[in-house]
C-alpha cells in the first residue's frame, strides 16, 4: 500500500487531537484565571464601631500595678519603704486597683475614662517619695492609648524634684486587647511602656520606652449599646451566592497548578496514540492481501526457477 495516504491520514488525525486539546485546555484554565485573581481584604472595625456612637462610660475600674521593679525596689532593704493607699484606692498583689471611673467615647473612637485616688511611695526613710494620681485613659485610636497621670516626685534629698499634672506618662497597646460583652467594655491586659515625662518622675530609675506593669480596664456604657467590631463581624459572616463583590485592599491570590489541563492533555495523547494505532493497523490489511495472491516463494522473497530449466 502506498505509504502517503496513511502519512496524509495520520497528519489529519494530529492535527484534530491537538486542536482539540487546545481549545478545551483554553476553557478549562479560563475561568479559574477570571475567578483567581483578586481578592477583597475586609478592612479592620473601628472602636467606635465597637463601642457604638457618643456612649458615656460609667462604673469603670482599672487595674495596674505601675510597675513591678518599683515596688520592689520600694519595700525593699535598700529603700526600706511602703507604699499608702490614698481616696479608696486598693492593692491586691500584683496590682493596684481604682474604681468608679466615669468618661465618654465619641464616635470617632476618641475618648477617656478617669479615676481618682492615688499611691504615695516613701523610702530612704522618707526623703524619696512618689506620689502617682488620679489616672485617666485616653483613648487616641482603635490600637492606641495614653495613660496620664499627676505625677509628684522628690529627689533621696528631700527636695522635690518633678511636679507633673495630668501627664501622659504611659503608652498604651490596645491591639488585641479589647472585648466586648454585651454593654460591657473591657482593655484586658494591655502592655505599656513609659514616655518621656513618665520616666522622669521616677528619679532616673528608668528611661522612656522602659515598659511598664500591664494595665486592664472594666466598664459600662449608659445609653448605649456595645456591639462587636466590624472586623469581627465580616469574620463570622458567611457571603451569600448573590452577594456584591466585597470592596477593600485588593491583594493578588496565588495560583495554584492547572490540573485540570495537564490531565486533559494526557487523555488526549492516549487518544492519539490509538488513532495512530488504528490507522497503521487498517493500513497493513490489504499488504496482507496482496501476499495471499502471491506465491509463497515471493512471498519469501525468493526468485522462483522454471522446473524445466
Amino acid at each position: 500500500m502506498n505509504a502517503r495516504p496513511l502519512t496524509r491520514k495520520l497528519t489529519a488525525v494530529l492535527s484534530g487531537a491537538f486542536a482539540a486539546i487546545g481549545v478545551v485546555a483554553a476553557c478549562a484554565i479560563a475561568p479559574a484565571a477570571v475567578a483567581a485573581p483578586l481578592v477583597a481584604s475586609p478592612a479592620a472595625g473601628p472602636l467606635a464601631a465597637e463601642m457604638g456612637v457618643g456612649c458615656t462610660v460609667s462604673d469603670a475600674s482599672l487595674e495596674w500595678g505601675i510597675i513591678e521593679r518599683w515596688r520592689a525596689y520600694i519595700t525593699g532593704t535598700i529603700a526600706n519603704g511602703d507604699w499608702t493607699l490614698k481616696d479608696g484606692v486598693e492593692y491586691e498583689t500584683p496590682a493596684f486597683r481604682w474604681a468608679a471611673g466615669s468618661g465618654a467615647i465619641e464616635a470617632d473612637g476618641s475618648g477617656s475614662i478617669g479615676f481618682t485616688g492615688g499611691v504615695l511611695f516613701a523610702g530612704h526613710e522618707g526623703l524619696l517619695q512618689l506620689d502617682v494620681a488620679n489616672p485617666t485613659l485616653e483613648l487616641v485610636s482603635p490600637t492606641e492609648a495614653y495613660l496620664l497621670l499627676d505625677l509628684a516626685s522628690t529627689k533621696q534629698t528631700g527636695e522635690p524634684d518633678v511636679t507633673l499634672p495630668q501627664v501622659r506618662a504611659v503608652k498604651l497597646d490596645l491591639a488585641g486587647r479589647i472585648v466586648v460583652n454585651g454593654v460591657t467594655l473591657e482593655i484586658v491586659d494591655a502592655p505599656g511602656r513609659f514616655t518621656a515625662e513618665g520616666a522622669s518622675a521616677f528619679g532616673g530609675f528608668y528611661a522612656a520606652g522602659e515598659e511598664v506593669d500591664p494595665l486592664s480596664l472594666t466598664a459600662q456604657a449608659d445609653g448605649c449599646a456595645l456591639e462587636a467590631g466590624a472586623a469581627d463581624k465580616a469574620a463570622d459572616e458567611t457571603p451569600s451566592e448573590d452577594a456584591e463583590p466585597a470592596t477593600g485592599v485588593i491583594t493578588e491570590e496565588r495560583p495554584g497548578v492547572p490540573w485540570l489541563p495537564i490531565g486533559i492533555g494526557a487523555v488526549a495523547l492516549l487518544v492519539i496514540a490509538g488513532a495512530t494505532l488504528a490507522l497503521v493497523r487498517s493500513g497493513r490489511k490489504p499488504a496482507a492481501a496482496d501476499a495471499v495472491e502471491s506465491t509463497p516463494d515471493e512471498a519469501r522473497g525468493e526468485t522462483p526457477t522454471d522446473p524445466n530449466a
